[in-house]
């Protein structure tokens, strides 16, 4: 009779933990925030915020929720079923055009982390370098479809989609495809794929998408319509003070990247120390030297025949320190 109690009760205590459960702090207002991938370096600032004590200044309790990419965020929170997750630009575009609808988006990052990752013998310094080179790509992926616009529409790519060949396989890796010489470049992400291949071959060489004007955030707060915020006992001023909160947490954390990295293998101890400080080194590097045009996405939320990729003039950024 004893083990039939106990072993329910183990189950439960389990369960609570796994999902971030604790006593209510008194005097705060209790809110969940979903990130759409697991705890690494881009999410830092959120976790910073938590650890550290600045969304309990801010007057929150925070509940840290994982979902499995930012296409289903953007989709949850577009929908009402939770209040507020982190997303990409380009999803809540997409999901803006199924008729989802957002009370407020906000940037966490201020540049587009889609970049042509090569080795500098390759000579790719542009996009058009990729005439009759091999480039690994992620066909589903929103670097390929933003690179495939820009091949489109931009009048500083000269090239065609047929004029270099596509090795469609790197899925959400790649770095070892180059390495090998299997592929001239990848096409993926500066935080991620080309920290991997920097870490073998420091010669690595990048081409952001964002210098030829696509202006697109690699990672964004997005807040449920104001409708669906008011049964989870949000409000307006909420939005605010949890933005400010988590922007606090970025920066206090780039300022603070051991503790940002302790915080973070509390929760994913399978975390390499030296990618996670790579990685918040160039997030805080590349947010301090770019500045896209628009400090609140909401603007561009406005107009219903909004293309998925914007082509504006390109942004030059300073050189990464």
């Amino acid at each position: 009779m004893i083990k039939k109690i106990i072993i329910p009760l183990l189950c439960i205590c389990y369960f609570i933990t796994a999902c971030g459960g604790q006593k209510k702090q008194a005097g705060l207002k209790e809110v969940e925030i979903t990130i759409d991938w697991a705890p690494v370096a881009e999410y830092y600032g959120i976790y910073y915020a938590k650890k550290s004590g600045i969304f309990k200044k801010y007057g929150y309790d925070v509940t840290i929720r994982i979902q499995n990419g930012a296409p289903v965020v953007a989709n949850l929170v577009g929908t009402g079923t939770i209040p507020v997750g982190t997303t990409t630009s380009d999803d809540i575009l997409r999901s803006y055009s199924k008729k989802h609808r957002y009370s407020a988006v906000r940037r966490l990052f201020n540049y587009n982390p889609s970049s042509i990752i090569s080795l500098k013998e390759n000579n790719i310094n542009s996009i058009d370098d990729l005439r009759g080179k091999t480039l690994g790509v992620n066909p589903s992926g929103n670097p390929y479809l933003q690179l495939k616009n820009l091949i489109e529409n931009s009048r500083d790519v000269k090239i065609d989609m047929d004029d270099f060949n596509e090795n469609p396989s790197i899925g959400w890796g790649g770095a070892e495809l180059l390495l090998n010489h299997t592929v001239d470049a990848i096409l993926a992400y500066t935080t991620n794929q080309a920290l991997d291949v920097s870490l073998q071959d420091s010669t690595m060489n990048e081409v952001f998408l964002g210098d030829y004007g696509a202006y697109s955030y690699g990672l964004v707060l997005a807040f449920a319509d104001e409708t669906s915020l008011k049964k989870f006992a949000l409000t307006k001023e909420d939005v605010g003070n949890i933005y400010d909160a988590i922007i606090e947490g970025y920066e206090k954390g780039y300022a603070d990247i051991d503790k940002s990295i302790q915080f973070l293998k509390e929760e994913e101890p399978t975390l390499k120390d030296e990618k996670v400080r790579m990685g918040i080194t160039k997030i805080g590097s590349l947010n301090n030297n770019i500045l896209y045009p628009h400090s609140k996405i909401d603007e561009w939320l406005i107009d219903e025949n909004l293309s998925l990729i914007h082509i504006s003039e390109p942004t030059r950024r300073t050189p990464i320190s």
